[in-house]
């Protein structure tokens, strides 16, 4: 299970990596844009903690009814995700990082997609350990972010939230035939 939650957190740092990438590309590279920008993967790893919590507080007693909505919960992200992909690509290829209501967009977003990711993986059980290594993820794609948004030559729109609602609808799959 803790494969399927590894899995989950790359996919969400798909977001961070494309927002890093955007920022790094418009902006040049400083200390503000960078703080900015480690904010991303605090948020994602609070934001998962409280689903988590969530998760573990609306756990139902019988443990084969908690995967059923654990993979609803995991298909409703990818719905998201993929009304994101078509819908919302080029507003957050637009995205100004130095602008405060952009990034409180941005956040908003992220905490959406890591409490409802968090709540389907604390209905499986997940412990709070694996915490820790949600914040190294994030920070690790949004470096490769940054490096990405720095050697570019041109802006690409790359649908990473369609990706990734494809990887949340696999993951509800692979919960609900395996366990």
């Amino acid at each position: 299970m803790e494969a399927l939650f590894y899995i989950a957190i790359f996919l969400l740092s798909a977001d961070i990596m494309l927002t890093a990438t955007n920022a790094t590309f418009i902006n040049k590279l400083n200390v503000k844009i960078l703080a900015k920008l480690l904010f991303l993967p605090i948020s994602i790893m609070g934001f998962i903690g409280l689903g988590l919590l969530i998760g573990k507080a609306i756990l139902p007693q019988s443990e084969h009814v908690s995967y059923w909505y654990a993979s609803t919960a995991l298909f409703i992200l990818s719905v998201k995700l993929t009304y994101s992909a078509f819908r919302l690509q080029q507003h957050k290829l637009s995205v100004n990082i130095n602008d405060y209501r952009a990034l409180l967009l941005i956040i908003f977003t992220l905490a959406v997609n890591s409490t409802l990711c968090g709540t389907a993986f604390g209905l499986l059980n997940i412990g709070y350990k694996l915490l820790i290594p949600t914040f190294i993820i994030a920070l690790l794609v949004m470096i490769i972010g940054i490096i990405t948004g720095l050697k570019i030559k041109n802006l690409f729109s790359v649908k990473y939230d369609l990706m990734s609602a494809i990887g949340f609808l696999c993951l509800a799959i692979i919960i609900i035939f395996n366990y």
